[in-house]
Parts: structure tokens; sequence; C-alpha cells
């Protein structure tokens, strides 16, 4: 029972790390859940694979092999170069390894052992597992809301949603830390369900505040259509207006050339020929103005 556990806490490892490129990266191909999904699976399979390196070789041989490893799952699956997919990668390890020093130091203050026995008894390592899945919950979603607020400009009352996740993570590090006192399985299998309530809620708000955020740019660009269409008609009822001047201009231009061509057909009127031509003049002007 107790290696089911650890199994179910490598695939939720998984899950946790690679929920970091879930929020912040574009899938090649299909959808991000399908992308997350994979990367998790796949990572969680070659980290049991790799385990036994932990014992014969040291840890940094580890650590290498596995940021490769991430690395070439990030290449595959989203849209990033190389060096991009070495940087989160590397971003990733050392989120992974902050984690588990300091799970190891919480497992220290509860029962001192030392690093090579908490990897020889199944009890231990799971513990560490359980206090390391929180942990690193706590420090991407703190990645994840740096990220948003400075690079993606998401608004700030958003931001304060956000943040509330990794207040959120320290309490249930705190009950988690008080629970593994004992080292039932029933405990255990407590702590791997508050760890995937507490991942499916992480997920859930931040989709939320995606969506918040995705509807207010939304009526935002809506707003900025309405304006541009609303400054549209004002040019054109302007433009309405204009024409049907020029449309009466034109007419009373018309009546005053016939009125004109009436007084040079009488003969003697060049008196008042010139006075209409001068008003004549005086509206044109008026009117380029």
């Amino acid at each position: 029972m107790t290696e089911i556990y650890g199994y179910v806490l490598t695939l939720v490892m998984g899950l946790i790390t690679c929920f970091l490129f879930y929020q912040i990266l574009t899938p090649r191909r299909g959808k991000r859940l399908t992308a997350w999904a994979v990367g998790a699976a796949v990572m969680s399979f070659c980290s049991l694979l790799l385990k036994p390196l932990i014992q014969s070789l040291p840890i940094w041989v580890y650590t290498a092999v596995m940021t490769l490893l991430m690395a070439g799952i990030l290449y595959l699956l989203y849209r990033v170069r190389p060096k991009k997919a070495l940087f989160w990668a590397v971003l990733s390890c050392v989120i992974q390894m902050v984690t588990e020093a300091a799970a190891v130091g919480l497992l220290f203050c509860i029962r001192r052992v030392n690093y090579e026995t908490l990897f020889a008894l199944n009890e231990l390592h799971i513990t560490a597992a359980l206090f390391a899945c929180i942990i690193e919950m706590f420090f991407i979603m703190l990645v994840l809301v740096i990220w948003k607020f400075r690079v993606q400009g998401m608004r700030r009352k958003n931001i304060l949603l956000l943040v509330t996740i990794p207040v959120y993570q320290l309490a249930l590090l705190g009950c988690m830390f008080y629970m593994c006192s004992d080292f039932s399985q029933e405990v255990m299998g407590a702590g791997i369900l508050i760890i995937l309530f507490s991942l499916l809620l992480d997920w859930l708000t931040a989709g939320l505040i995606d969506g918040q955020n995705l509807r207010a740019e939304m009526e935002e660009q809506v707003n900025r259509l309405n304006e541009e269409r609303r400054k549209e008609l004002e040019y054109c009822a302007e433009n309405s207006r204009y024409l049907e001047e020029v449309r009466l201009m034109r007419h009373d231009f018309s009546n005053q050339l016939q009125l004109v061509d009436a007084l040079y057909a009488q003969g003697g009127k060049e008196e008042q020929i010139r006075e209409l031509m001068d008003e004549l003049k005086k509206r044109v002007n008026g009117a380029e103005k």
C-alpha cells in the first residue's frame, strides 16, 4: 500500500511541476490540458525509472538528467525554443531543489533522520513527498503571480485573488506538519486527498482569473470598437450635413446664374450683375472656409 502512495505522489508531483507550464506556455498542438497531462505523465514515469540514480550516483547527476529531460519535454509539447525550454526546465529544477530541502528540513523537525535514511524508509519518503507537494505548489503559484503581474500585466484585483492561493498553501503546510507527526496510512491517504484538492482548487482559481481577464479584454475591445463606430457615425453625419449644404448652395447658385443670364440678355444691367457676382464670390469664399 505504501508503494501505491509513492506512485500516486510521483504523478501528483509531475502534475504540480507541469502546472506552471500549463498556465504560461502555449502547446504546439491540441489543448493546454492535454499537454499538461502528457507532460506530467512522462515526467512521473521518467522520475520512477531514474529513481535508482539517487542511491547510486550523486544527486547533481540526477538533477542534470531531469533538467535535460524536462527541457526536451517542453520543446516537444510547447511552442518554445531550446533556450527558453532550458530556462523553464532550470527554473523548475531550482524550485524542486528548494522544495526538497524545505521538505527534508520539516521532516527533520518531526523525526531527526539523515538524508540517506529518508529514501531508505518508504514512510519517511512519502511524508517528505507530502511536504514537498505543498511547498512546490506554494513556489509555483508564487512564480505564477509574479509572471502574470510583471509580464502579462494582470489586473491588480485579480492578482490579489491569486496571491491568496500561496497563503492558503502555507496554511495547508501547517496542517500537514501537524498531521504528519503520526506516520499511519490513514494520515498519508488524507494528505494525498488534501494535496489533490488543493491542486484542483489552484487550477479552478487560475482558470477563473484567466476567464475574467479574457472577459475584461473582450469588453475593452468591444468598447473600443463601439467608440470607433461612434466616431465614424459622427463623421458620416457631418459629411451628410456638408453634402446637403453643398446641394442647397448649388441649387442657389444655379438660380443666381439664371438671374445673371437674364439680366445680361436685357442689357444695361452691368451694376446689378456685378453686385450678384460679388455676392456669389463672398458665398463661395465663405463655403471654402
